[in-house]
């Protein structure tokens, strides 16, 4: 799988391609597609929340952002199975709003979490 293998923009640009993982027509072909859609859809929301709730994050807009970590979190569940990166960013992500807003322990939860998911996360290590 590109996504573990950490090669995410190369993943989109498969999932992007019309007749990516479609086959030769019929209902396995049509679930082919839906779950490519799904995907693609899952990356480029939990890749938007992880853009805002970093923006809110150096706003100084904690809830905000923890708000949209939770977000891409919950709703790209299918898609972080895969791509461990964004999974531990996510996590990494919402620790720092977390520490930052004085729930330390949930954040130092956050960060255990994103470390067993990539233990060379540099920004859970930070």
């Amino acid at each position: 799988c590109l996504l573990r293998l950490r090669r995410r923009a190369d993943a989109v640009q498969v999932l992007e391609r019309p007749g990516a993982a479609r086959g030769a027509g019929g209902s396995a072909a049509a679930l082919g597609a839906q779950a490519c859609d799904g995907l693609l859809r899952a990356l480029r929301s939990a890749e938007e929340d992880l853009r805002r709730g970093r923006e809110d994050s150096r706003s100084g807009r904690y809830a905000a952002a923890i708000s949209h970590f939770d977000a891409a979190l919950a709703g790209a569940e299918l898609c972080l199975r895969d791509d461990w990166d964004l999974h531990a960013r996510l996590l990494a992500g919402r620790a720092l709003a977390r520490q930052r807003s004085g729930l330390q322990e949930q954040a130092m939860s956050d960060v255990q979490a994103a470390l067993r998911i990539a233990p060379d996360s540099l920004e859970a290590l930070l």
